[in-house]
């Protein structure tokens, strides 16, 4: 049985930082779908079903500390590891939201995106 690739929601408002770790994740194999904030995410998250979100923390329309909340409160969705990212250093994201799994303060090293990713997703189960 061949496992399906593992499925990333990048969501930040940055376009370049989207399209250039879209392409990084794409060479190494994951299935990436992109989203410019919080709200547009949400829109997509029936379709994409990720493994993972990897989210910045300061967007418009909703932030990540917003849609890591709303993604826990549901069951459907509170399953799905949260990678979160922030210009921010994590002393200051982390007492307005707590609920993100793993944190990389921009600019992050690509290498350690890719570890954090496959140590997210051993530790939660993928959904088919």
């Amino acid at each position: 049985m061949t496992q399906r690739p593992r499925r990333i929601l990048l969501v930040d408002d940055d376009t370049a930082n989207l399209e250039i770790l879209g392409d990084l994740l794409r060479a190494e194999g994951y299935n990436v779908v992109c989203a410019r904030n919080g709200a547009e995410a949400f829109a997509c998250l029936r379709t994409a079903q990720p493994d993972a979100v990897m989210l910045d923390y300061v967007m418009p329309t909703m932030d990540g500390g917003t849609m890591c909340a709303r993604l826990r409160e549901e069951e459907a969705t509170r399953h799905i590891a949260i990678l979160m990212t922030s210009g921010l250093p994590e002393e200051v994201v982390k007492p307005r939201c707590q609920l993100y799994d793993a944190f990389l303060q921009k600019p992050y090293d690509v290498g350690d995106v890719l570890r954090t990713l496959d140590r997210l997703m051993v530790s939660k189960p993928v959904h088919a």
